[in-house]
């Protein structure tokens, strides 16, 4: 008789990851087209829409500054390099957010190069990613969510309800939503210093 398989550490640490948090983007697209969809498309409805998106770009710095510090406490307190990189993702979606001139293209730059010094350091950061399955079942959710935002930005949901209206306001307001996820996944999780 053979011996039973025991499943490997990787697939072990994906059952402990929460899968409840990737619905949040999902739902909050959900949520924005369904009122959406009762804002009247005429002059007063349209301004309604123009002042949502103006309220989500002017919190948004705000927001991602407040991961920035976070994780930069976070950083220092843990001196976990899994929480250095983060730290550079979200200095890179803090840039993207300013509006600075050269930010429209080089936060792509930003990301590419916080990718590649996780890349770097993947061996670095593997123990606090299998370690702390609350944190990185916020991350993997929250990276999730900017992707969908990106996607909304490109234009690649036109098949919703209302979406050439609605637009701006979609991609806004799931942005929102992955700049509240970024904080609270800059908070969930140990903040005990690493052992060397």
């Amino acid at each position: 008789m053979g011996s039973i398989r025991q499943p490997s550490n990787a697939l072990a640490r994906l059952r402990c990851l929460r899968w409840w948090p990737w619905l949040i983007a999902p739902a909050a697209i959900a949520l924005l087209v369904t009122v959406g969809s009762q804002i009247p498309a005429s002059g007063r409805g349209d301004l309604l829409l123009a002042d949502a998106q103006s309220a989500a770009e002017a919190v948004a710095p705000f927001l991602v500054g407040a991961a920035v510090i976070v994780y930069g406490l976070r950083a220092a307190v843990t001196r976990s390099p899994l929480a250095l990189i983060l730290v550079g993702l979200a200095t890179s979606l803090l840039c993207r957010e300013i509006h600075w001139e050269w930010t429209h293209r080089g936060i792509y730059v930003l990301l590419a190069a916080t990718g590649l010094w996780g890349a770097i350091w993947r061996r670095r950061i593997a123990g606090p990613l299998a370690e702390e399955a609350a944190h990185t079942s916020w991350l993997l959710a929250t990276l999730w969510a900017y992707a969908l935002a990106f996607l909304l930005y490109r234009r690649a949901f036109r098949f919703l309800p209302g979406e050439d209206r609605l637009h701006n306001f979609l991609e806004e307001g799931v942005e929102t939503v992955a700049h509240l996820m970024l904080i609270v996944t800059s908070l969930v999780g140990r903040w005990r210093p690493e052992r060397d």
